[in-house]
């Protein structure tokens, strides 16, 4: 699992034979984990992007390519927040030597038919591989949009994993760990496990590895997710909470124009509602969005650069990813 400031990086655990649980165990009235405990990567964004090189390493000799063969990684989105998660799994890949020239990162978002944020990450991707950031070829983004009947949505998302030797999901929150009849009139409850069904049904009969990449837990678990269930099940009891709770100072309060936010949460809360990001950037981080790419990872990097072309909502896990970035660099925050 992986999250910014709170990430985690998991493997997904296909019902392989050998991994198959005895009768007694199906009927002992007990949930399965949903991941390889062992697999569990629980800490910052560049814990979760080292532990993706270590990954994706192993994955790559164990699929014995040819060497002229691309090792194909296919990438799904839960909605348009949980998409910008690909970016740690294109870090991995483009600041590895043993990766950058072998392995291939396509996305596929998934998102309302009305959102339109889409056309900024194509222009990121666009840039990262303009100035060389990742290699020619080594990443794809495809826009998918959730809006047809189900049989024809999961056809198209099945066709997508053609030749993939890997399989991602990307999810923010973890709604994506309950029944979708917890909310059975929620189409995004729905859609996460409709997704993941065909993810891990794919990688049990293709045999390959199957990841997850997850954040910010807190945003679901205030909506009466059970933590201690998710914890246990899926997180090997290394679930991260409480990362927006800590305390915010100000010593520079007189430049805003009302009082400031006391809490991380509500910091995040006011720069992704900003309604002219350049001004909350400056005003809230003492931060120039048109110097994005001196931020140190390219998730935050992606924030900032949103911000530069859209007044579109910012997810709170992207402002806190550039909040510590900031912090980690020294940067002079108000």
């Amino acid at each position: 699992a992986f999250s910014f400031a709170r990430v985690c990086l998991c493997t997904h655990r296909p019902s392989l034979t050998s991994m198959a649980p005895n009768v007694d165990g199906v009927f002992s009235g007990k949930r399965m984990p949903m991941t390889d405990s062992a697999s569990v990567c629980a800490g910052s964004y560049a814990d979760a992007v080292q532990s993706l090189k270590t990954k994706l390493r192993g994955a790559l000799v164990s699929a014995g390519l040819a060497s002229e063969e691309k090792f194909e990684v296919a990438v799904f989105g839960h909605g348009g927040r949980d998409t910008n998660l690909w970016l740690a799994i294109v870090e991995a890949v483009a600041t590895d030597n043993e990766l950058r020239d072998k392995v291939k990162v396509s996305v596929f978002s998934c998102s309302w038919v009305d959102d339109d944020w889409e056309w900024v990450m194509k222009y990121y991707v666009e840039r990262l591989m303009a100035d060389g950031t990742v290699a020619e070829g080594s990443i794809s983004f495809t826009t998918m949009k959730y809006h047809e009947e189900v049989s024809v949505t999961m056809g198209r998302v099945m066709g997508h994993f053609y030749k993939a030797h890997c399989v991602v999901q990307c999810e923010q929150g973890v709604d994506m760990f309950v029944e979708p009849v917890t909310g059975e009139w929620l189409q995004d409850n729905y859609e996460d496990f409709a997704v993941n069904n065909a993810c891990m049904a794919f990688a049990e009969r293709s045999g390959v590895p199957s990841f997850l990449v997850q954040t910010n837990s807190d945003l679901d678990l205030s909506r009466g997710v059970d933590g201690d269930d998710v914890s246990e099940n899926v997180f090997a009891g290394q679930l991260q909470s409480g990362a927006f709770s800590i305390k915010v100072e100000w010593a520079q309060s007189d430049c805003l124009p009302e009082a400031p936010p006391g809490t991380l949460i509500a910091l995040a809360i006011k720069l992704g509602a900003c309604p002219d990001k350049r001004q909350g950037f400056q005003q809230l981080l003492n931060f120039k969005v048109e110097e994005f790419a001196s931020l140190p990872n390219l998730y935050a990097a992606y924030i900032a650069f949103s911000g530069l072309q859209t007044n579109a909502l910012v997810p709170v896990a992207g402002a806190l990813e550039v909040i510590v970035a900031l912090v980690g660099q020294g940067h002079s925050l108000p």
